[in-house]
């Protein structure tokens, strides 16, 4: 009777995982989005007139350091296996 217990948690556990990684897939994929279309954008407003305000005070520095943050997260959520650590027992 224990173990059918444990199973149904194991199993709810698991289902919310799931539910957890679709939702972080589809944040990943509406940033990827974001990112293209934002762009062509940045490289025209980098063209008029008012850039050179904001290239001065720093907040396209800090703008490009956001998405650069943003842009390595999201990756290592997308690409799991690429920050994935095996256990020191496992690696031998």
């Amino acid at each position: 009777m224990r173990k059918k217990k444990k199973d149904k948690v194991s199993l709810n556990s698991e289902i919310k995982i799931d539910e957890k990684r679709e939702g972080i897939k589809i944040i990943l994929q509406a940033c990827e989005q974001i990112f293209i279309s934002f762009k062509p954008i940045l490289k025209n407003f980098l063209l008029t007139e008012y850039a050179d305000e904001f290239l001065n005070n720093g907040t396209i520095h800090k703008l490009i350091q956001l998405f650069d943050i943003v842009s390595k997260e999201s990756n290592k959520l997308k690409f799991p296996s690429l920050t994935f650590k095996l256990p020191r027992d496992l690696r031998n």
